[in-house]
């Protein structure tokens, strides 16, 4: 399938004015702005190694202390639609997590907060990018020309926790779940899943001038 047809997969919930990328330093801001673009992926942010490193990213646990027939049916019901199962008779479970992680995809992690604070945060550099609808199909596009893309999605991060269980609703999409103590990063996420032929994906540098005229560099005040 071409990426044309596919991306109409790509979700794009809520949309931003503005959203604001934070970098390091001069030249890669200037990169940036230029239509130089690092793509980073899920499994470079969970690697130990990784200078920001979160081993969690895009995972969420479901944990179930008891479960039987003595489980009351409302909960029973919510507690077997996330674990994909069917518990019945006596089968009984006790203190199991059950985990689910998002396949590896390209990501690009932004912020709809432009301001002094994120800048000391994660970079002096801040490059604002327009119409994040349009720059999300951009990327996408000049990507596939890298790796066949199957979609595209962008929506803001949610800070209710990576972990629910017991009859609780688990957690909705675990690409966008965070824990409470980072929710003033604010944060905007873009990704973009490989087809599903793809095995292996890396993080790379995506040069495509035409994402110049969403980019610009962003100023305070």
């Amino acid at each position: 399938m071409k990426f044309e047809q596919a991306k109409k997969a790509g979700a794009v919930a809520k949309v931003p004015k503005f959203i604001y990328r934070y970098l390091n330093d001069a030249e890669h801001a200037h990169d940036f702005c230029q239509g130089r673009i690092w793509l980073s992926t899920l499994d470079e942010i969970r690697d130990p190694n990784h200078p920001r490193s979160d081993v969690q990213e895009a995972t969420s646990e479901y944990v179930v202390t008891d479960l039987g027939p003595h489980t009351p049916s409302g909960q029973a019901a919510l507690i077997q639609e996330h674990i994909k199962g069917f518990i019945s008779g006596e089968v009984r479970i006790q203190d199991v997590a059950f985990r689910t992680s998002v396949a590896n995809a390209f990501v690009l992690c932004t912020s709809i907060q432009n301001s002094k604070r994120m800048r000391n945060r994660f970079g002096q550099h801040c490059v604002r990018i327009a119409d994040p609808a349009g720059f999300l199909q951009a990327v996408a596009e000049a990507l596939y020309d890298v790796v066949p893309i199957l979609n595209a999605s962008a929506d803001f991060m949610q800070y209710d926790g990576r972990s629910g269980g017991d009859g609780y609703t688990p957690v909705a999409n675990p690409m966008l779940s965070n824990v409470p103590g980072n929710s003033d990063e604010r944060e905007y996420r873009l990704w973009w899943n490989p087809e599903t032929h793809v095995k292996h994906i890396s993080p790379l540098k995506l040069n495509a001038p035409i994402l110049s005229r969403f980019c610009s560099v962003a100023s305070l005040g």
